[in-house]
């Protein structure tokens, strides 16, 4: 029943504008299932259940959704250090030749 009701609310969607399931969205768009459901949940994309109760979010709603997004960059990983072996080994040599054994 609420299914039909944000059907009848819904705004007519173009010939187009096909529903799309999560893995549709995951493979098209790279956005993984849980991202989607966390926008759904919160409210920021309007979705439907579609055969066998599967979500489904309409091709426009999902690119409405995507352009209102601020895209923040991910951080960069560090490289790691480049260690110079003949300098380290050198340094253990020294290190170690003031021990007795």
């Amino acid at each position: 029943m609420v299914a039909t009701l944000e059907a009848a609310l819904a705004p007519e969607a173009e010939p187009t504008d096909e529903a799309l399931t999560l893995e549709q969205i995951s493979e098209q768009y790279h956005y993984g299932p849980d991202a989607i459901r966390a926008a759904i949940a919160r409210g920021e994309v309007a979705a439907t259940r579609g055969p066998r109760s599967r979500i489904e979010v309409r091709r426009s709603e999902l690119e409405r959704w995507r352009a209102s997004r601020p895209v923040t960059p991910r951080a960069r990983r560090r490289r790691a250090e480049v260690i110079d072996l003949t300098q380290w080994e050198a340094e253990c040599d020294r290190q170690l030749s003031g021990c007795a054994r």
